[in-house]
Parts: C-alpha cells; structure tokens; sequence
C-alpha cells in the first residue's frame, strides 16, 4: 500500500496546536514564534491552493502579526493578494501601501502590486458614495501608487519579455491605465532597452 502524506494543512494545525498555548504565555519566545510564522504561513499557502483565499488571508495576517519589525514584504504581498481575492480591496490596498520597492520586492510582485492598486483606482472612479472631487483626488493617488510599482517590476527587468509587456498592454487589470501616455511609455521604453 502506498504511504499517503496528511495535507499541509493538516500538518500545519497539528504544530500550531502544540506551540501557540506556549507562545500565549510567553509572547517573546523569538524561536516559538518563528516555529509558529512558518506553520501560518505553510497553512496560508495550502489554503491559498485549495482556493480557500478568506483563510488564507487569516493566516497572512497572523503571519504579519508574528513577524519582526520591519515585515519582510512578501508577507504584505501575499496578504495584500489573497484580501484582493476575497473583495476586501481597502485592506489589500493598506497593505500595498505599506510596502515601498526593495529588491526583496521581485518583478512579479511589483507588478502584481501595480494591479492591485489600478483596480483600486478603478474601485474608485465607480464609488459614487464618496464626493467627485474626492473621488478623483483618490484615483490620481492610486493611478500614481500603480505607476510606481510598475516602474519598480520595468526596473526589475519584467518588460524585457515581450510576452510579460504584451500581457501588460492588454491585461484587464490596467485598463485604468490603458489611455495614459507614462503607462503606454513605460512600456515600450523596456522593449527598446537593451
């Protein structure tokens, strides 16, 4: 009979059962709670996999809330996307906005981040709740945010593939960004350099 593995899920609970009563009595157990950031984030991942992106976003959380100053980004990043996932836009745009580009921030994610924020702009100019001159000034800011991280992911080298600047031009979560000069630019100067 072949040995069948329990689920990452599974084997990320049976340890944070374990561990997390210690680390309620004594919160600065730096190595309980390292043990403990690596089973949310292993349960995170898995969760993600299975489509399970609300418990996904949990785990990140807790993942952020486990982790040394400053967060290492990835952690913001992947919370910042499975919040995304879930419709929770205002707490993945938090979390965007909380991150600056570092070359821990890889090209993929910078332009993920790009995404995120050019739907939020987009999320806004729809938002007939909030006051038009409002509205726009939000928009700008987060067109601006967009832009930045797009430049990070062309400064990362992420345009010089011409199907990642292909899928950029054409990719719905830009649209917001389709008509304006800096985007078209930013593009097609990656393609034109060496």
């Amino acid at each position: 009979m072949p040995f069948v593995s329990e689920s990452p899920i599974a084997r990320a609970n049976a340890g944070l059962v374990r561990l997390e009563p210690n680390l309620r009595i004594e919160p600065n157990d730096w190595e309980a709670r390292e043990m403990c950031l690596k089973l949310h984030g292993n349960r995170a991942y898995a969760l993600a996999h299975a489509g399970r992106h609300r418990e996904s976003a949990r785990e990140w959380t807790r993942v952020v809330d486990l982790a040394r100053e400053p967060v290492p980004p990835e952690y913001r990043i992947r919370l910042a996307i499975e919040l995304l996932l879930t419709g929770e836009m205002a707490g993945a745009k938090t979390q965007t906005q909380l991150l600056r580009p570092a070359p821990e921030v890889s090209a993929d994610d910078a332009y993920n981040l790009a995404c995120l924020m050019a739907l939020s702009a987009a999320a806004a100019a729809k938002d007939t709740r909030t006051a038009p001159e409002e509205r726009a000034r939000l928009v700008e800011s987060d067109i601006r945010d967009a832009l930045r991280w797009l430049q990070c992911a062309a400064l990362s080298g992420f345009f010089k593939e011409p199907a990642n600047r292909d899928h950029a031009s054409k990719d719905p979560d830009l649209a917001i960004l389709a008509g304006r000069a800096e985007f078209r630019k930013l593009i097609e100067s990656s393609a034109a350099t060496p």
